[in-house]
Parts: C-alpha cells; sequence; structure tokens
C-alpha cells in the first residue's frame, strides 16, 4: 500500500494530486504518473491496456478508445483513472459518473438524473453528438486547510 504522504505529488494552483493505491482504492492523473519523453509529442497514437482483478470496478477516459476514439500521448497525460470501492452511474449517451464514498444529500439515483439534465444541455448547447466522457466523484478528507479540487473563476461585474 502506498499513502498518500509518501509518493511523489503534481501540484498546481492549490491542487495535491498524487497516485493513491489503497487496498481498496486507486486514483490516479495521468500527469502524476505518466513520464512523457522529449521525443514524444502529444499528437502520437497510442493505445493502453489495463486489466484489473475480476469484480473489481474500473472507470477511465482511457477507456474511450474501446469506443473507436482515437487516443494521443496527450490523452494518455490527461487521464483520469480510479478503480476499487468505487459505483459507476451510466447518465447514457457515453456519460459515466465514477463516484467513490457518498454525500448524505444525494444518493446514485440523484446523480444520475442531474448528470443526464446537465449532460444533455451541454451537448444541446454545444449541438454536440454523444460520446464518451467521464467525471469523477471522490469524496475525501483535504490533505491541508485550503486544499481544492477545482477552482472557480472570478466572475467579472455586470455591466
Amino acid at each position: 500500500m502506498v499513502e498518500d504522504a509518501e509518493g511523489p505529488k503534481f501540484s498546481g494552483r492549490g491542487n495535491d494530486y498524487r497516485v493513491r493505491i489503497r487496498n481498496r482504492y486507486l486514483f490516479a492523473l495521468g500527469d502524476a504518473y505518466v513520464v512523457q519523453p522529449e521525443s514524444v509529442g502529444d499528437q502520437v497514437n497510442v493505445s493502453t491496456d489495463i486489466v484489473f482483478p475480476d469484480g473489481m470496478a474500473w472507470a477511465s477516459d482511457l477507456e474511450h478508445q474501446q469506443f473507436g476514439r482515437r487516443m494521443t500521448f496527450g490523452d494518455l497525460r490527461e487521464s483520469v483513472s480510479i478503480a476499487g470501492d468505487i459505483r459507476i452511474v451510466d447518465a447514457g449517451g457515453g456519460a459515466r459518473l465514477a463516484i467513490r464514498g457518498t454525500i448524505d444529500s444525494r444518493n446514485d439515483a440523484g446523480w444520475q438524473e442531474s448528470f443526464q439534465r446537465i449532460s444533455r444541455a451541454q451537448r444541446d448547447y454545444w449541438s454536440a453528438e454523444d460520446e464518451p466522457f467521464l467525471v469523477t466523484i471522490v469524496t475525501s478528507a483535504p490533505v491541508a486547510p485550503g486544499s481544492i479540487s477545482c477552482r472557480r473563476s472570478k466572475q467579472s461585474p455586470s455591466a
């Protein structure tokens, strides 16, 4: 088992990203574990073959290649993978949520309904076709005061 504090981290804008490998859980952002040689550009085609034990749930945007999507080294470096004691909620049209942990105010049916509505609105707005994409929801305590996973941009005052 690799504890969070022992591994190297990829930090950016207040985030503390480390590959997390526990007995029942794995979470990894590509930037935290993929090494890109200088001679390999982001547009170089790649493929992946990742195998987990039977019965272990796994979700990654690297799975998109099985739907015929071209995968590049840039996709690998920008990927997210989550496995273990997670739940995968299918929102239709290729949209999936991978959830670890619980939030008292939302069950999986609520997540599914909300994500279906959001993903459909997003696709309608951009006139986009259905295609695979993954959103991960990981509930865990922050590693330090002020830690964040995303930052809301400041909105400019309206004129």
